[in-house]
């Protein structure tokens, strides 16, 4: 039951879990952080971190998760942050433009 709570408030997971307590450094991008948060996946790390942008003194976030995966955590911080930067460039102001809290990209 701790774990449940460890992860709930931040502490537990070392930010394998694509959730937003990722021990990775948030790297600005345009108006907007990418929060890296690479899964484990069986030996390989897959590319995963969350998008946030503060929006009228609110801060919404676009989680994601892609399907590519590396050898190493650190590729795979890298490759996310690139895919974090690739996700905004794409999707401009559309990314954030619905209001909505939290919604995957």
């Amino acid at each position: 039951m701790a774990g449940f709570f460890k992860k709930l408030f931040g502490g537990g997971d070392g930010g394998e879990s694509g959730g937003s307590g990722s021990k990775h450094e948030a790297v600005p991008f345009q108006d907007c952080l990418i929060i890296p948060a690479p899964q484990s996946a069986g030996g390989t790390w897959r590319i995963a971190g969350t998008i946030t942008k503060e929006v009228d003194g609110e801060i919404l976030e676009r989680p994601f998760v892609r399907a590519d995966t590396f050898n190493s955590q650190d590729d795979a911080v890298e490759f996310t942050v690139n895919k974090g930067k690739l996700i905004i460039e794409q999707n401009g102001k559309g990314l954030f433009s619905d209001g909505e809290k939290s919604r995957p990209t």
